[in-house]
């Protein structure tokens, strides 16, 4: 019992001093908010002062919001005018290549992953609208039916099309720390737009076709195992050249207009 006694009176003390502790600390905080009060109060000039100074700094953010929001009004315009009247389509000899994803990659490089996501959101929608005026062929080829080939297909065009924006923007600045003449970023960017597109919208497709529940009974088993053993020849066969085509334009366009951008506008 006795070697117990120096454990004790040393909790003891150790809860009187962190007692004390919290006492005199709000003291001591309301002793300098009062010294600094009364500072302010003598000179009521550097109150006025530093209230101009937060005023000017909430009216320089508002302005940056207000800006950023008009950019990104802007793509979304442009992105409605393009599928609008067709210039969406670039004709080469024998094919035609989408520059959709030209929109998605300038907004994600110059302002950001969030609004990558959300101009490849816009690109999303205007891809499942023109699902709808198809009749879903893709899905309903793939077998489906009922309320699953509207909810398929937004799957198919949507999100897919936002994870591409976002990815872009996260691309684009880890690049852009690294790359030390801030151009070559610019045009990895443009092209990482393409790619990821095709990428992200084919994995769900052929996971949607593999799984489609009428697709084995019309092709019968020796040809279901056929395309499950060469997924990359149906992938290459459904996108072709044209796929090729989209990644070198959009690489060329993107990385021009943002590298113009950016010297213009001194981002």
């Amino acid at each position: 019992m006795p070697a117990a006694w120096p454990r004790a009176l040393f909790m003891i003390s150790s809860f009187v001093y962190m007692h004390s502790s919290l006492k005199i600390q709000p003291l001591r905080s309301i002793m300098s908010r009062r010294q600094i009060a009364a500072k302010y109060a003598l000179h009521p000039q550097m109150v006025e002062r530093q209230q101009e100074e937060l005023n000017m700094v909430k009216a320089k953010t508002n302005l940056e919001h207000l800006i950023y929001l008009m950019e990104l009004a802007l793509l979304v315009a442009i992105m409605l005018m393009m599928n609008i009247t067709g210039l969406a389509m670039i004709p080469l000899p024998g094919q035609y290549a989408s520059i959709m994803t030209v929109p998605v990659a300038v907004g994600a490089m110059l302002l950001g992953p969030l609004a990558g996501g959300v101009l490849g959101g816009v690109m999303g929608c205007i891809s499942f609208y023109t699902a709808i005026k198809t009749g879903f062929s893709t899905m309903f080829l793939a077998g489906y039916t009922g309320g699953s080939v509207v909810m398929l297909s937004f799957l198919n065009t949507i999100p897919t099309r936002i994870l591409m924006g976002v990815c872009v923007g996260w691309i684009f600045r880890a690049l852009y720390k690294v790359d030390r003449s801030k151009t070559i970023s610019y045009y990895i960017g443009g092209l990482a737009a393409p790619v990821l597109n095709t990428l992200f919208y084919m994995s769900v497709l052929v996971i949607l076709f593999l799984n489609a529940p009428t697709l084995q009974n019309l092709l019968g088993e020796e040809l279901m195992a056929a395309f499950k053993d060469n997924i990359l020849l149906f992938v290459a066969a459904y996108v072709g050249i044209q796929a090729v085509l989209e990644m070198v334009v959009g690489c060329v366009i993107s990385g021009t207009i943002c590298k113009a951008l950016r010297v213009v506008v001194k981002r």
